[in-house]
């Protein structure tokens, strides 16, 4: 049987305590975020996004490649190592182009 995993995870996106303490903090990505609110979570998303190369790979038009690099800060996603589960790349692939439909 294996222990529970306890995490801090919250939010939107599953931001856990010490990720949030890291990019809320001011820096070449923007201002200190001040809040936990829905915009703040979004802009917290995306500093972590640009800290690890995926908004690079998305502007390169590489989705599958900022995927993978976001499952090493997402323990869902396709890469991930901690352990829990990650959903398949292609379930990821077909997430984020329904998510790109719908706007």
């Amino acid at each position: 049987m294996q222990p529970p995993v306890y995490s801090t995870a919250a939010g939107a996106y599953q931001i856990n305590v010490p990720t949030w303490k890291q990019f809320r903090q001011s820096g070449s990505w923007g201002p200190y975020l001040p809040d936990f609110s829905p915009a703040a979570q979004d802009e917290a998303a995306r500093r972590i996004l640009l800290s690890i190369g995926a908004l690079s790979a998305l502007d390169a038009g590489d989705p599958a490649q900022a995927i993978e690099l976001a499952g090493s800060r997402w323990a869902s996603l396709p890469g991930s190592s901690a352990g829990q589960r990650p959903k398949s790349m292609e379930w990821a692939l077909a997430t984020f182009n329904d998510a790109l439909t719908m706007g």
